[in-house]
């Protein structure tokens, strides 16, 4: 079981979030993103919404600010100006590519925003492959860029290497 201590996790929720504690999906309303001013854009299949929420609070508490979707678009915003004001304020993209990715017409417009983005500026992709996903599966540009394959890892321990990825050396 992963221990955080609460003060060490800058949150929106304050006290209301509790490590383990399921009920602060319910208690968090809307979040911005916040901490540094590298926003890691979290591109991924609506179908695992659950793992992307568990990695959240682990993402914000490693001083990545987050832009996800369930948060960043508020009611009455349209979902698909905010996901390309997203895609444009963020430099680092992490890709949850799972066979719900794949599947995903929408996971693959976001796929190739990012795509063009690498070729015309400077963002970082971060591509964590759950368990049988081949490299193959992904478009050309990308299977050049060394990913995280899932295998056994928990969420915490994936959070943990995608925050040592992106901290300067």
């Amino acid at each position: 079981r992963l221990s955080v201590d609460e003060d060490s996790v800058p949150t929106i929720w304050g006290s209301s979030f509790l490590p383990g504690d399921p009920s602060w999906r319910r208690k968090a309303t809307r979040m911005t993103p916040f901490g540094r001013e590298q926003m890691v854009f979290l591109s991924h299949s609506s179908l695992d919404k659950p793992e992307i929420e568990e990695i959240i609070p682990l993402l914000n508490g490693m001083d990545l600010p987050v832009w996800f979707d369930k948060y960043s678009i508020a009611l009455g915003d349209s979902i698909t100006d905010k996901v390309q004001e997203g895609i444009q304020q963020s430099s680092i993209v992490l890709f949850w590519i799972t066979e719900h990715f794949l599947d995903s017409r929408w996971c693959k417009f976001e796929m190739r925003a990012f795509i063009k983005k690498l070729i015309e500026e400077d963002v970082r992709v971060i591509s964590v492959l759950d368990r049988g996903i081949q490299i193959s599966r992904l478009p050309l540009f990308l299977q050049d860029i060394k990913c995280l394959m899932r295998e056994e890892r928990t969420i915490y321990q994936v959070a943990q290497q995608i925050a040592s990825a992106l901290r300067p050396s």
